[in-house]
């Protein structure tokens, strides 16, 4: 069965670049220069344009020239960091003429990480701009990963209360109430599991398989039910997350309950696959 990363189908932001130049040849100089780089180039002859462009665009870098008609590319500038949606998007000054202190100190106070001088040297132009387009290609891959764990996250969220819903409260007493140092037990060593499943994701290294049947193993001798893999799960969470910062404690939950769906579906099939049946109060286990 597919998770949900894999079934996802979110989509892919293009690699653009916005363009800001009256110079009508620019967009067809700079185009073909970047034409292996970026999967198009969006050309604004002035700096209005530009703007309304930004509204409902994301672009991986911005080309500004510094000589527009009307509002200057030091004003447009201004406009771009001021809007949140653009304030972070790299931005680079374009000029005709050399650039002077005064130029230059305007300038990176308005948030330019470079100035190039036209024409613009192309292996200049596509080395900076390449650097670009990978920070960009990488903030996407992250927002992406974000919103499929969450995603991800809810799908558990919903699957472990509907396992857990097959436990009668009234029928099961749980395995911290009647055994109480093998719930110990059995969190600690699940606390170390959390450490390594949660390397296995950042990382992409092994599983803890081991350690996760041995788990598996300890709940079904002890008859465990959906609530009781919760109950383990989470005061394995809260131990480790207690001295977290709330950001990263938040995190770590989050991915831990990619672990708990994986862990919930290993109990079932244990079940499914063994003779041994979760055990209601009053029955003599198997």
């Amino acid at each position: 069965m597919k998770n949900a990363i894999e079934e996802a189908d979110l989509p892919v932001s293009p690699i653009q670049v916005l363009l800001i130049d009256d110079d009508p040849n620019s967009p067809l100089t700079m185009g073909a220069l970047l034409e292996n780089i970026v999967d198009s180039l969006v050309h604004a002859p002035s700096g209005e344009d530009g703007l309304k462009l930004l509204l409902g665009q994301d672009f991986s870098a911005i080309l500004l020239d510094i000589r527009l008609p009307g509002m200057d590319g030091f004003e447009t500038a201004e406009l771009i960091r001021s809007r949140e949606h653009s304030q972070h998007t790299p931005l680079i000054f374009l000029t005709g003429v050399a650039f002077d202190q005064d130029q230059i100190k305007r300038g990176y106070s308005l948030g330019a990480v470079d100035y190039l001088l036209k024409p613009v040297a192309p292996e200049i132009l596509r080395s900076k701009v390449a650097v670009f387009v990978d920070l960009f290609k990488m903030r996407e891959e992250i927002k992406r990963t974000a919103i499929l764990q969450v995603q991800e996250a809810r799908q558990t969220t919903e699957r472990l209360r509907a396992l857990s819903s097959a436990d009668s409260p009234a029928s099961i007493t749980p395995i911290r109430q009647r055994d109480p140092k093998s719930f110990a037990e059995i969190e600690r060593v699940y606390r170390g599991i959390i450490d390594d499943y949660l390397e296995h994701l950042r990382l992409k290294k092994d599983k803890p398989r081991a350690q996760m049947n041995h788990v598996i193993s300890r709940l079904g001798d002890l008859a465990a039910g959906p609530r009781d893999l919760i109950d383990v799960h989470m005061a394995a969470v809260e131990a480790l997350t207690h001295p977290l910062p709330q950001g990263s404690a938040i995190a770590m939950a989050v991915e831990a309950r990619l672990m708990a769906l994986e862990m919930m579906g290993c109990l079932v099939e244990h079940y499914r696959v063994g003779t041994r049946q979760p055990t209601r109060q009053g029955d003599t286990p198997a």
